[in-house]
């Protein structure tokens, strides 16, 4: 049988209000991260969705599945000089080509051919176009998009990748969250002794981290308990030392199942 706390701490009898939004600061760093994660990666799909041809990479991927040659010819030449790589910058091509059935297309795209400086408006050029939208051409060698290739196209995946991360922390929120209130409002209520107070530095929040906080207390069989909780409420766990009590519930049929009783 543990040693009783020279202290006791009041909690209440079940059923016990618990707030609706008690998790935000119990499960703060998941929650947290969740929702940047979602946010970020899927507003960057989003963007990706939305993009026009020339700044969406994938659009090149896609092409390169379908894509029929034709000669087509230049209306427009201009140089990119915002962009460099390897010492030379890219061209922005104009051109005119006609489909099978004898449509007209206008498309542009992008090529770092430094021979398409010398073409003028007239000149022949090898097209690639996508039979079902024909409006999606790029020079031959070149790209619908201005940065394009195997490696750009890893750049969605990862961003997709990062909305299902976060979608799974916000889905274990919410499954820890319900068994969690649950406890609080119906398990077995006690007066529980700290052990240990620790900071856990690599978790921040502006210049604050939570604390994890080890106790033990006596179960209603009056046997010893050990547990351990983390806690946002950075106040209340600096004043903690070893040997004070905190309230805490635990499940009556698995003790081990146990966590500080709100506070703050």
């Amino acid at each position: 049988m543990t040693t009783q706390p020279s202290q006791t701490v009041q909690v209440p009898d079940p059923p016990r209000r618990v707030p609706r939004w008690f998790f935000a600061r119990r499960m703060q760093a998941l929650l947290f991260c969740g929702v940047i994660f979602t946010v970020t990666g899927g507003g960057v799909l989003g963007i990706f969705a939305a993009a026009s041809d020339p700044i969406c990479p994938v659009a090149d991927w896609e092409l390169n599945r379908h894509a029929q040659t034709t000669t087509g010819r230049v209306t427009d030449t201009r140089l990119v000089e915002h962009t460099r790589s390897g010492g030379r910058h890219p061209w922005h091509v104009q051109f005119e080509f006609r489909t099978p059935d004898g449509s007209t297309i206008a498309a542009a795209g992008y090529t770092w051919d430094t021979a398409i400086g010398q073409k003028v408006p007239g000149d022949p050029l090898a097209v690639e176009f996508d039979p079902s939208q024909p409006a999606k051409a790029r020079p031959v060698g070149g790209g619908v998009a201005l940065l394009s290739g195997p490696p750009l196209l890893f750049v969605p995946l990862i961003f997709a990748a990062e909305v299902v991360i976060g979608a799974g922390m916000l889905a274990a929120v919410a499954v820890q969250a319900t068994k969690e209130r649950k406890l609080l409002a119906y398990g077995v209520g006690a007066t529980a002794e700290v052990e240990s107070v620790r900071r856990i530095g690599w978790i921040h929040f502006g210049s604050r981290s939570p604390y994890d906080v080890r106790f033990r207390f006596a179960d209603y069989r009056g046997r010893e308990v050990r547990g351990k909780d983390r806690t946002y409420r950075y106040g209340w766990a600096e004043g903690l030392r070893p040997g004070d009590a905190v309230g805490v519930v635990y499940h009556p049929w698995r003790p081990s199942r146990n966590v500080l009783w709100l506070h703050g």
